[in-house]
């Protein structure tokens, strides 16, 4: 099972400009004071404004690279983190970006508003975001060039040795392999306890080895009057939630043990959060 997340209930919605695989809100219903506008999604606006087919924005990356290079390597992550991702099942990496490649991500995702991917369409028209797209990155090169060579992938990298893989390929090293990624921004209504099943395989706790992560990657700081992303730590180690449900109930099953064992994140611009 995955860690067991939502937001903090006793408070309003992130107002984040933008996170990628970020965890879930309450249903509270606040609206975030600053907010990127909404594409349109009227019928001739689906015809006429929304991409097909790959799209490019062309905004440099803040590093030279050559094309299937390694991701820049970086120190953020120690072996202090493993133990924790291994012990309580999430853990919080302040750091992993420099400005440079927070505006980098945030440059990305002001253009890609500006010209909205089809694959946004069910997301947007829900009105849970301003804006979501699932798969961004096998749509959009600036977001699939950030996950190859930004630090990101080598922390995750790092992160594979946390118990199933620790001693890596022929070659020693770690393969990273992206199942779904979700862009979002603006979080307008959210969700209860649940685990992220819906964004890609999930094996863990039910018979299979840990292997599979969810991360999160911040572009903007939690405001210290909203809410903030919250976790059952252990939970990953819970015998009751399948692997297909998503909503649960904290008084079902063995879940009652760990309820009581909540964390809480306030991460800032740059950091990233790593749960099972």
């Amino acid at each position: 099972n995955m860690v067991l997340s939502r937001e903090n209930p006793e408070a309003s919605t992130l107002p984040q400009k933008g996170g990628m695989f970020a965890p879930g809100n309450t249903e509270v219903d606040l609206q975030p004071t600053t907010k990127t506008s909404k594409p349109p999604v009227g019928v001739i606006d689906l015809l006429t404004k929304y991409a097909w087919g790959q799209q490019h924005p062309n905004i440099p990356l803040p590093i030279e690279v050559v094309e299937g290079q390694p991701p820049l390597p970086t120190n953020a992550i120690t072996q202090e983190h493993l133990d924790i991702l291994r012990e309580d099942g999430v853990v919080h990496i302040p750091n992993v970006l420099t400005q440079e490649w927070i505006d980098y991500l945030r440059a990305n995702t002001e253009w890609q508003i500006q010209h909205p991917h089809i694959w946004a369409v069910p997301g947007v028209a829900s009105g849970l975001y301003d804006y979501i797209q699932r798969s961004a990155w096998t749509t959009n090169d600036g977001f699939a060039n950030f996950l190859y060579y930004s630090p990101v992938a080598s922390v995750l990298g790092k992160a594979a040795e946390c118990g199933w893989f620790p001693e890596g390929d022929e070659r020693g090293q770690h393969e990273i392999r992206i199942s779904t990624d979700l862009l979002m921004v603006n979080p307008n209504k959210g969700f209860k306890w649940h685990q992220d099943n819906q964004n890609g395989p999930l094996t863990s706790g039910h018979g299979g080895p840990l292997d599979a992560l969810r991360f999160w990657v911040t572009m903007d700081d939690t405001p210290a009057e909203y809410g903030a992303p919250v976790y059952l730590r252990r939970s990953h180690q819970n015998k009751y939630v399948g692997k297909d449900e998503v909503f649960v109930s904290l008084e079902d099953g063995d879940l009652s043990e760990y309820k009581d064992d909540v964390v809480e994140f306030r991460p800032k611009a740059g950091d990233m959060l790593i749960w099972h």
